[in-house]
């Protein structure tokens, strides 16, 4: 069922994420540069591999 132009612009306004710009210079940093994994990453990455793995 096709979508209205009021649903359209709810659902576009959704998608839109409003930062400052100190915020988005340190997402952008964080991007460019991401920390080392933590333990609770590694776990989640190695879980992620056992469970969803592609063959």
């Amino acid at each position: 069922m096709p979508r209205t132009i009021a649903e359209e612009r709810i659902l576009e306004k959704e998608r839109i994420i409003k930062l400052s710009a100190a915020s988005a210079e340190t997402v952008f940093a964080l991007m460019e540069n991401p920390p080392e994994p933590n333990e609770n990453l590694k776990k989640a990455m190695r879980l992620h591999a056992k469970y969803c793995s592609v063959n």
